[in-house]
């Protein structure tokens, strides 16, 4: 499919590029913030910070990519992004990691809105969950090889690696100013006049609000892993900068292998709802085992595991999202960005608190969340399987249908 849509390999090499530099620090962030004293929380609190501003803005970039393009969204996004991890490569005392986290959260988040929308707007429905795990894949490749030479240059210092990260940010935003151009139509229809909260507010009294819950549990649940892993598999294994690395690393290859090949045949086999349930239970069942796992070979097994699950059933809820949606690509993209930025606000400051309190406990609830959200799910199937659109998206695409085809008439047919 990539080689078959330039605009597709555009979009997956950008993306591609901004998780590598976002890879490259991840695992260091907790060495350079420990080395200023910082604690579990701390490290919570700046996910939260950063999670906490994309949580504000998102719809609202959604909305600009909707009215003014999705390409300028995205480049914006980058050159905040980039911005972000300068600031924290001059930071040399805590409080200024804090400030660089939420000026690079509230530029930044432009980028994942627009990007969504993107694919949502070349793709016809029966697609976009196989283009939306595209997406995931370019994602997982940049966090599987970023942590490895993240790791490399460490000898270097904390400061250039974040200074090559922000570069990396930088240059992507010239590559898609560059090469990657606008999709041919795009729907335009903005919040309405609501507020950006007004518009979340609604968005939980929807029918389908369980499409945004369920990105919000995934994020709230992986935070025990994205912020707390560096410090268990240092406190309970005395893990080197060079094994943190390599847990990432695993997280991102798995990710890579489920959403850039695994997807695509599993949605032959199953709908888009049976695939997305399918996803969280492995999930679930990983990150019991990770909280049962003597030995840090197990670990990272579970890490893995872990992944499988998640790449499984995230593009699943984004193309089922973007498909039953009646607002336009830019802002359902946008609300769903909040959403995950919410689960990655609340969830690292929970798992920080939870570490504190005894270790397994952020993997703990992680598990019971995935259970959570998995009843939620199911009570809500028939609200979804039901959708008055689509009917509408079957006629409009020849009857081909992956799971829920919803489509509404008066969005433009796809390119």
């Amino acid at each position: 499919m990539i080689l078959k849509n330039p605009r597709l390999t555009l979009l997956f090499i950008t993306l591609f590029l901004v998780m590598l530099g976002f890879g490259i620090v991840i695992p260091l962030l907790p060495f350079a913030v420990r080395d200023l004293g910082a604690s579990s929380m701390d490290m919570g609190l700046l996910v939260t910070v950063w999670a906490g501003a994309q949580f504000i803005v998102a719809p609202r970039w959604g909305t600009f990519s909707d009215r003014r393009g999705r390409r300028p969204a995205i480049i914006i996004g980058l050159i905040g992004f980039g911005a972000g991890f300068v600031l924290m490569g001059f930071a040399t005392e805590l409080w200024m990691f804090y400030v660089a986290r939420i000026i690079g959260g509230l530029i930044s988040a432009s980028t994942m809105p627009a990007a969504k929308a993107y694919i949502a707007d070349i793709t016809p429905p029966e697609e976009r969950s196989a283009s939306m795990g595209l997406l995931g894949a370019a994602f997982g490749l940049g966090f599987m090889l970023g942590p490895a030479i993240g790791g490399m240059l460490a000898p270097l210092g904390f400061r250039f690696v974040f200074f090559g990260a922000g570069l990396c940010g930088w240059f992507t935003a010239i590559i898609v100013h560059l090469v990657l151009p606008e999709p041919e139509v795009r729907t335009e229809s903005g919040l309405g006049g609501r507020s950006a909260l007004g518009a979340l507010m609604e968005s939980v009294r929807q029918p389908y609000a369980v499409l945004y819950w369920i990105p919000f549990a995934m994020n709230f649940a992986g935070s025990a892993l994205t912020t707390m892993m560096a410090f268990y598999l240092m406190d309970r294994f005395a893990a080197t900068e060079a094994t943190v690395g390599l847990a990432f690393t695993i997280s991102g290859a798995a990710g890579v292998l489920t959403q850039g090949i695994l997807i695509g045949p599993a949605l032959r086999w199953l709908d888009e709802f049976k695939l997305l349930r399918l996803g969280m239970i492995l999930a679930a069942i990983g990150f019991v085992v990770f909280t049962l796992s003597p030995a840090i070979s197990l670990i990272l097994f579970c890490v893995g595991f872990i992944n499988v699950g998640v790449g499984l059933g995230r593009p699943t809820v984004t193309s089922l999202l973007s498909n039953i949606t009646e607002l336009s690509q830019g802002v359902t993209m946008g609300l769903q960005s909040s959403f995950d930025a919410l689960g990655r606000m609340i969830g690292p400051l929970w798992a920080g608190l939870a570490h504190a309190w005894f270790a397994e406990a952020p993997y703990i609830s992680a598990a019971v969340v995935y259970l959570a959200a998995l009843l939620y799910l199911q009570r809500s199937k028939a609200s979804l399987t039901t959708s008055p659109a689509r009917d509408v998206a079957l006629l409009k695409h020849g009857g081909v249908s992956v799971g829920i085809a919803a489509h509404r008439e008066d969005q433009p047919a796809d390119p």
